[in-house]
């Protein structure tokens, strides 16, 4: 989905869920479409508030919830459009240091931050992003 769309879907879940902008966040790939380091995405991953987290946890069905490394659990959730967005808690704390936010309010992970979580994730298949986020960050 190219970076309208995204933002359409981002803010259409925040309506549909009653969630605060500032209770939630873009990660991964979504991050590096808004820091305009690529043209599209496959997915919205959002992180949000522990308080929002477990209130869509109860709100939906096992068939939802996809079991992550380490036991975490991803909410995948259907939007009235049809797309989906993966719902994530927050790892720890500093996911929500130094965010930055679009035109629309919408809040997302900066580069080093991204880096850092494609690193953690330990997968050959980002060295590519990674590479490209050690460029940006070493033009900033």
């Amino acid at each position: 989905m190219d970076k309208s769309v995204f933002i359409k879907n981002v803010l259409n879940f925040a309506e549909q869920f009653n969630v605060k902008l500032e209770d939630m966040h873009v990660s991964h790939g979504g991050s590096l479409l808004l820091l305009g380091l690529k043209e599209s995405t496959g997915d919205v991953d959002l992180t949000v508030t522990e308080e929002v987290y477990n209130a869509l946890y109860q709100s939906t069905s096992d068939e939802n919830w996809v079991e992550l490394k380490g036991g975490r659990i991803l909410i995948r959730v259907e939007l009235n459009d049809g797309s989906f967005v993966d719902v994530h808690e927050a790892e720890d704390p500093s996911a929500w240091d130094h965010l930055l936010i679009d035109p629309n309010g919408i809040r997302y992970r900066n580069a080093q931050r991204t880096k850092d979580d494609y690193i953690n994730f330990g997968r050959k298949a980002d060295d590519v992003k990674i590479k490209l986020l050690d460029d940006h960050l070493s033009c900033q």
